[in-house]
């Protein structure tokens, strides 16, 4: 068909393999963790750190990506999609948490975090699903590199342009989410917020 139509750069076949695989692992994983997934604070504290948080931070950076991947055409949307699932996947393995209170980070995540639990869950689901291959690799490159760089946490720095575009959508949401928390504690004729750490302390000014 290539010699007679211009075609995509990759063989559609190899294509839809890749984009079973990843939707394989997420179903695997998403449907692994359901019951957590549906009660989880998204952090111990500062943004999400509420019943559900894990989840609506996760919806609410994947509809922020439905607008950049229209922005944006180089990017694909199942890759960042994926990404934003499974970035945070881990996070029910860091925190010890019930009904979306946060006692207190568990062991593994205190020796590991939930970049390094993220990419072993993913590697596990693979295995579990008889997955190999490229797909599996970006995925767990999604994950290593959501924090950006290495002195905020992540073994690697971003080298997708979709891994980058999850890194600004993720810092976007977080951030906007502790501001909001900040916003929602004024007291009546308060413009002024608590600082927000996410911001270096800075305090937030909200007009009339």
């Amino acid at each position: 068909m290539e010699d007679l139509v211009r075609t995509a750069p990759m063989n559609p076949s190899d294509m839809l393999a890749e984009l079973q695989d990843i939707r394989a692992v997420i179903k695997y994983l998403v449907g692994l963790n359901r019951e957590k997934l549906m009660t989880y604070p998204a952090a111990m504290k500062y943004h999400y750190d509420f019943y559900g948080g894990l989840l609506y931070h996760i919806i609410s950076m994947l509809r922020l990506a439905v607008f950049v991947v229209g922005k944006y055409p180089l990017l694909r949307y199942d890759l960042l999609a994926a990404g934003i699932t499974l970035h945070d996947i881990a996070k029910m393995e860091e925190l010890d948490a019930e009904n979306g209170i946060v006692a207190d980070y568990t062991v593994e995540g205190k020796l590991l975090g939930h970049i390094v639990q993220g990419i072993l869950m993913v590697e596990n689901a693979a295995r579990e699903l008889g997955i190999e291959g490229e797909a599996v690799t970006l995925l767990q490159h999604l994950i290593a590199t959501h924090h950006e760089k290495k002195k905020f946490g992540s073994p690697v720095e971003p080298q997708l342009p979709e891994a980058v575009a999850l890194c600004y959508i993720d810092l976007l949401d977080s951030r906007m989410g502790a501001i909001q928390k900040t916003v929602d504690e004024l007291r009546p004729g308060e413009r002024f917020t608590e600082p927000v750490k996410e911001l270096g302390n800075r305090r937030v000014y909200v007009p009339e």
